[in-house]
């Protein structure tokens, strides 16, 4: 059979549909049906051009004939064999040729007419069960995963289980029509039905492929426990299947239940110690289970043995980016402030934090954290603080004229210069926030949040920078206000688009300029983020990034030094001399 990719073909569908009209009208309908069969392939629902095809076969003497089967035939021109096959009665070599056809292409483009043929009674009869299960395990192969997502094929597919309800009445005893049609509700998610018709599939005939199937529908309904139940029960009739122990690990490691994970991956390596799927997995859930980075060297070792292994390289790649600060961990804030709270936490015994002395002026949300921190556990407004020195540049002044400052101060004393949020506005920050934090996570939610509130709610997204909500009983206030602060500034990313007269170009390019604060680190996290999607964008953000560097306090702690290199080293375009400069300076924090 001929792959050759439609788009090497000269003619477009409709020059090929006028071609195939002149050689019909000519009487050459072999040359008619080569043509339509191309443009078929593109639209093979054109109710026009399927008609045109009718009107060949109609004419023709023997409409079989007209697509002789040839080691180089085209794809397009066996599907259109399998539709004469069909339309002249044929229908179980119909299915078959057309099951071949959908076997080596990457979209299911014909599953338009394997639905219209399979909801004919005389066409579902006259299937034999071999072909019916070819076609079934061609289905399941060209949509794997839980669920089915494109609005088409679901359409179709609803259709198809349909006649398969219908075909399961004809034919109750085939078990593999039974597991078909169930695994096809389920991807279509009528998980009560196919739970229902599972349960009782088990019941009536208790087996592997019953066990296994009840199995898929409970791991797609997120219940953990019976779908392991279900699992166990297969292995009573299959001990040595190793893909049953297969799944029961990816079910327990996607609901954290590392070491019952572990353990099914163990099963498997006690009988294939190099099984190519299980131990990568195997590695990589160490880490998760111990949080100890020698697994991922142990993964890297084991790619480098196995350099082929794609699955180890996906699992290294993604733990890269869970190790890599800003993308997979948040880093937590590393102010002198900070570090004397901490201290108060590991020794309350000590009592009151009567009075500070610092020696450069720190982040306004460190002093925001103080504050928040000895009303909270001292009862008390305020304690005297002591700046030895301002740093140079003033880190209590933008680098240059802002429209959206978050901070005044008065003297060395820091203010919110923005009002309180709404309350629904800071109340939907705060749940991101409490998420686990990954970059690519807590954008899609932040996208979503910004799209449905609109600009007008920006004050509000500033606001809830300086103005938290109280903190959850397990975190910390300066981890919680950073939290917040980061996640305000994702959700400012997506109240518009574009980029150069946008308002989050100018909100973000603002706060990144604006007084020396963590809200500072949160601008720039949100705008690497944005470089990250936007090219145009990202020649400036790395322009901004140079001038951040250039402008950093020369003495004192930064608190969003860290962030920028990090985030500087992320963007695409970096110079050479621009990065040697970055890996210096990360050198240089590593060694402090």
């Amino acid at each position: 059979m001929e792959h050759q990719p439609l788009s090497q073909i000269e003619l477009t569908p409709e020059d090929n549909v006028k071609s195939a009209s002149v050689a019909l009208a000519k009487g050459q309908l072999p040359r008619a049906v080569f043509h339509l069969s191309f443009a078929l392939s593109v639209d093979p629902q054109n109710p026009n051009w399927l008609n045109l095809l009718q009107q060949i076969i109609a004419t023709s003497n023997d409409p079989i004939a007209l697509v002789p089967l040839k080691q180089d035939i085209s794809f397009a021109l066996l599907a259109v064999r399998a539709y004469i096959l069909s339309y002249c009665g044929y229908y179980n070599e119909g299915f078959y040729w057309l099951s071949q056809v959908l076997q080596i292409l990457a979209e299911p483009i014909y599953l338009p007419w394997i639905a219209d043929w399979l909801s004919l009674p005389e066409s579902t009869n006259s299937l034999t069960r071999e072909t019916r299960t070819q076609l079934l395990q061609t289905l399941l192969t060209k949509f794997p995963g839980d669920r089915i997502e494109n609005e088409s094929d679901r359409e179709h597919l609803d259709r198809i289980v349909f006649a398969l309800s219908q075909l399961r009445q004809v034919d109750p005893e085939d078990d593999f029509l039974a597991f078909s049609h169930i695994a096809l509700l389920r991807k279509l998610g009528y998980l009560e039905e196919a739970l229902e018709l599972a349960q009782n599939n088990y019941e009536t005939l208790p087996c592997w492929k019953t066990a296994v199937s009840l199995a898929l529908v409970y791991r797609t309904r997120g219940e953990v426990d019976p779908a392991i139940d279900a699992y166990q029960d297969a292995l009573k009739y299959n001990p040595n299947d190793l893909t049953i122990f297969l799944d029961m690990a990816d079910l327990f490691c996607d609901a954290g239940r590392f070491k019952e994970g572990i353990y099914c991956y163990q099963k498997i390596l006690d009988r294939e110690p190099e099984h190519p799927g299980a131990k990568p997995y195997w590695l990589y859930y160490q880490f998760f289970q111990q949080q100890d980075i020698v697994w991922k060297d142990n993964l890297q070792t084991y790619i480098e043995e196995h350099p082929d292994n794609e699955t180890a390289i996906q699992l290294f790649n993604h733990l890269e980016i869970l190790l890599s600060p800003y993308l997979g961990y948040l880093p937590e804030p590393t102010d002198a402030t900070i570090d004397i709270l901490y201290a108060c936490e590991e020794n309350p015994e000590k009592g009151y934090l009567e009075s500070l002395k610092l020696t450069f002026l720190e982040s306004p949300s460190s002093r925001l954290v103080l504050q928040l921190y000895i009303q909270e556990k001292f009862a008390l407004e305020s304690i005297p603080i002591e700046i030895e020195e301002i740093q140079h540049p003033d880190p209590r002044l933008p680098h240059t004229s802002v429209n959206y400052l978050l901070w005044r101060y008065e003297g060395v004393d820091p203010y919110p210069n923005i009002d309180p949020p709404r309350e629904e506005i800071a109340d939907a920050i705060a749940s991101l926030a409490m998420q686990p934090y990954s970059l690519n996570s807590w954008c899609q939610i932040a996208r979503q949040m910004a799209i449905s509130w609109g600009q007008e709610h920006l004050n509000s997204l500033l606001g809830v920078m300086v103005h938290p909500p109280q903190h959850p009983p397990e975190m910390a206030i300066w981890t919680w206000l950073h939290r917040l602060q980061v996640a305000a500034a994702l959700a400012i990313a997506y109240l518009d688009t574009g980029w150069e007269n946008s308002l989050r170009k100018q909100v973000l390019f603002d706060l990144a300029r604006g007084p020396m604060d963590w809200t500072t680190e949160a601008a720039i996290i949100a705008l690497m983020q944005i470089a990250l999607e936007d090219e145009a964008a990202a020649i400036d953000i790395l322009s901004l990034f140079r001038e951040l560097l250039e402008n950093v306090p020369s003495s004192g702690h930064c608190p969003y030094l860290y962030g920028l290199i990090y985030c500087s080293l992320y963007l695409p375009f970096i110079d050479d001399e621009f990065r040697q400069k970055l890996e210096q300076e990360k050198d240089f924090l590593a060694s402090q």
